[in-house]
């Protein structure tokens, strides 16, 4: 079925089947929003689970690895230049989280819990004659190391690696 869609249907087709079920919660469903995530994504391993209004912003810097698991209403923001790889062994990302990160690295058997708030970049206040919002941002890449577990509604920043945009 993979194959299937990807070589008859583009992209924004394809994401258009995938709001069509994003809310629906049967075990078809669930299986649906997995098999039209695979021609989007670098990678999509055997056990994905994505739940119910989910958003991701440009599917095709996802490496998904085995068994991973996404909460309601998961929240990813990304860059058309980034990668976000979500790496094996059951990690589990909680409802309600959201993700904003170019670079992001989610280790295996990590756990994020409930509305958890991780942001990649801030702004640096250069030059200081703009307003804040327009000045440089420091973006730095997110790695959550193996086995981590970040409680519900944590928030902050887990970086290493600056870049400037």
């Amino acid at each position: 079925m993979t194959n299937h869609l990807k070589a008859n249907f583009y992209q924004d087709e394809i994401l258009s089947f995938l709001l069509q079920i994003f809310q629906w919660t049967g075990e078809y469903d669930s299986m649906m929003r997995r098999v039209q995530w695979k021609p989007l994504a670098q990678k999509v391993g055997s056990g994905l689970k994505i739940g119910i209004g989910y958003s991701f912003k440009h599917q095709e810097t996802f490496s998904f690895e085995n068994n991973v698991n996404t909460g309601n209403c998961f929240l990813h923001q990304d860059r058309f230049d980034g990668n976000a790889k979500i790496e094996d062994d059951g990690s589990r990302i909680g409802q309600q989280a959201f993700l904003d990160a170019t670079e992001l690295l989610i280790g295996k058997d990590v756990r994020l819990g409930l509305r958890i708030k991780k942001l990649e970049s801030v702004h640096t206040g250069i030059p200081t004659h703009l307003p804040i919002f327009k000045t440089y941002h420091q973006i730095k890449t997110v790695i959550i190391e193996e086995v981590g577990d970040i409680g519900a509604g944590m928030s902050g920043h887990y970086s290493s690696g600056n870049k400037k945009r």
